[in-house]
């Protein structure tokens, strides 16, 4: 443990890894400190029901590695980072066994194109145009995720998606703007989910502009590691390890050390005072702000609206985690055996009005049947299941953890696994209590979701000189992409007089 470096990073996630890479390369002594025995935060492998079922409780997936400065600048795969890519990335099934709706990998985009067609030949044309017009987006993208929020990133994105959608888009939402291009109604049921499943609220005017823009361009492009969610991390420490980035692990932060207003270092449980010229967070706001920092550091003011952000709250995710004995075999398979082996299948979705009811019921703050997006991992990577066994997750959309108490959600938990798995036996009847050998409900946690509001570098600056976030409250928001760690890099650079970042990071 050293007694002073040029700069900390509180939480060895996948933002304060990404950060800390960046700190190193510009010359920066960078020690990361992490309260848990491993690094990874959010993006973790684990074995919570059966031996040698291994789950992913929260992030599930990579989808940036097209646009990812980082994953160009270092080589993770020889850090022992694998992934694979799914031919088929979405699915939706019905438990009617209707043929399924299938969006495939994005050099696949004509194969998007023949599923749908099996319900309107015009929503076939229309998402192979969109898709090709939003796969371009990525340079555009790229800047938009991997810079500091700017006027002029968004003016960009508003500008493709007039383009792409052939008019002004105003305050159009993203219901509006899918009811216009797409005719189908299982094909429109099939855009609302996706919309909500990237953060939209879609009957909010303005939506429309990041339908046709993030949630397009990111459909086709999730990526698996192999191992777990766990081995991206720990590909990424791996790699800060070699670049001379140091770690403290099992090291709670007790408190922020100040001088004279100005954060200079951390004091650790168990280990003491590590002074900086520099710290930075990739914890909760809340977490940070109120439980590192004293309370005289923040003036009435600051203090509210630190309260104020704890107190937002929206439509949010639990997670379904299953040991089966097989894989589940749709009845909609007989039409397109595709959705078998589909990365991401929703189940307990019919036609757009139910789907639409179902998302109106989150965000009013009501209990919404049983549904999910699943994962069958093990199909494409069979060592997170024993041989034979198979496992598999599910993200659930429900509203915020505050909109029922404590005892409450232990109820829905109690009671969800059950309910579940008799809507999942409807789509696919090999799915029986037989098959399913056990079954967790993790009722939604909170966390940070909404974003701190902010232009530039000083979306990741606190109140307090050289304290820092790059946590999900900072842009570009949640997901296991690491930009809110690399953004936060500028905010650092320009306060320590850094140099320019090199073309290699």
């Amino acid at each position: 443990m050293p007694a002073t470096c040029d700069a900390v990073v509180i939480g060895a996630g996948v933002n304060g890894l990404s950060l800390a890479l960046r700190l190193r390369r510009a010359g920066l002594r960078t020690l990361v400190v992490e309260q848990a025995a491993f690094v990874g935060g959010m993006a973790r492998t684990e074995e919570p029901l059966l031996a040698g079922f291994r789950h992913n409780p929260h992030a599930n997936y990579l989808a940036y590695g097209a646009v990812n400065p980082l994953e160009r600048a270092f080589d993770f795969a020889s850090a022992g980072l694998v992934t694979l890519t799914p031919e088929a990335q979405h699915g939706l099934c019905f438990a009617d066994g209707r043929p399924p709706l299938i969006l495939y990998r994005n050099d696949l985009t004509q194969r998007s194109g023949e599923s749908l067609r099996q319900y309107s030949d015009r929503d076939a044309h229309t998402y192979v145009r969109l898709k090709g017009a939003a796969n371009a987006l990525s340079p555009v993208m790229a800047k938009s995720l991997y810079s500091p929020p700017a006027r002029e990133s968004a003016s960009r994105l508003v500008a493709a998606a007039d383009h792409i959608f052939g008019g002004a888009l105003n305050d159009r939402s993203a219901r509006d703007v899918i009811d216009t291009l797409f005719e189908a109604d299982e094909v429109r049921s099939l855009f609302y989910q996706l919309a909500a499943e990237t953060g939209l609220s879609i009957e909010t005017p303005g939506s429309g502009v990041g339908f046709l823009t993030f949630t397009l361009w990111l459909v086709g492009q999730l990526r698996l590691p192999v191992g777990g969610m766990r081995a991206y991390a720990d590909a990424i420490a791996e790699t800060a390890r070699r670049e001379g980035v140091e770690f403290a692990l099992d090291a709670p932060v007790e408190s922020i050390t100040l001088q004279a207003g100005r954060a200079v270092g951390v004091t650790l449980a168990g280990h003491g005072h590590v002074g900086a010229r520099a710290v930075a967070s990739s914890a909760g706001v809340y977490a940070t702000l109120a439980g590192m920092v004293p309370d005289a550091a923040f003036s009435a003011q600051e203090s509210a609206r630190i309260l104020a952000y704890a107190a937002t709250e929206g439509p949010t995710l639990a997670t379904l985690i299953f040991c089966l004995s097989a894989p589940p075999a749709y009845s909609s398979a007989r039409w397109n055996a595709d959705i078998d082996r589909c990365f991401r299948t929703l189940v307990g979705y019919g036609g757009a009005r139910e789907t639409l009811a179902h998302l109106r019921d989150i965000e009013r703050g009501m209990l919404p049947p049983p549904s999910a997006a699943l994962r069958v991992n093990s199909l494409w990577d069979p060592s997170q299941a024993p041989a034979g066994r198979h496992v598999a997750g599910g993200d659930v959309l429900m509203p915020a953890p505050s909109s029922f108490d404590p005892s409450d959600w232990e109820a829905v938990s109690a009671s969800f696994i059950e309910a579940f798995i008799e809507v999942w036996g409807s789509h696919a009847p090999n799915m029986t209590p037989d098959t399913v050998l056990a079954g967790r409900f993790m009722p939604p946690e909170r966390y940070d979701r909404a974003l701190l509001l902010g232009e530039g570098t000083g979306q990741y600056r606190t109140g307090i000189e050289r304290l820092y976030l790059c946590g999900a409250s900072t842009w570009p928001g949640g997901g296991a992409h690491g930009a809110c760690g690399y953004n936060a890099f500028g905010a650092i650079a320009e306060d320590l007089g850094l140099k320019a970042a090199t073309r290699r990071d």
